[in-house]
């Protein structure tokens, strides 16, 4: 829509009456490091952003991971590759996290 393009690009003439309320200036976007106030800044939907950083903090919703508890899941969750979430994975008296065998030294 005309009013999500705006606020994504809110320098673009034309989207002024976008701007809160009608003002002449932009809405400043937030500061936290989450993907609302990030992909504001990047001038991009949280979908689009999230897309590019699946890390980043309440990108998760967008992520379309498996529920089980095995590395190619946990990692998803993470936004992280499998070999990075291994590395970091816990073991246990079962030998740890299905999947990161191949991780091991």
């Amino acid at each position: 829509s005309v009013n999500e393009f705006c606020r994504r690009s809110p320098y673009v003439p034309g989207c002024e009456k976008y701007h809160n309320g009608g003002g002449s200036k932009p809405f400043p976007c937030c500061r936290a490091n989450n993907a609302k106030c990030l992909s504001c800044v990047a001038g991009l939907s949280e979908k689009d952003y999230c897309k590019k950083n699946p890390s980043t903090g309440g990108c998760e919703k967008y992520r379309n991971c498996c529920q089980a508890y095995n590395a190619k899941c946990e990692s998803c969750k993470q936004g992280i590759s499998e070999k990075e979430y291994c590395k970091n994975a816990p073991t246990d008296f079962f030998g740890g996290v299905q999947g990161c065998e191949k991780y091991r030294n």
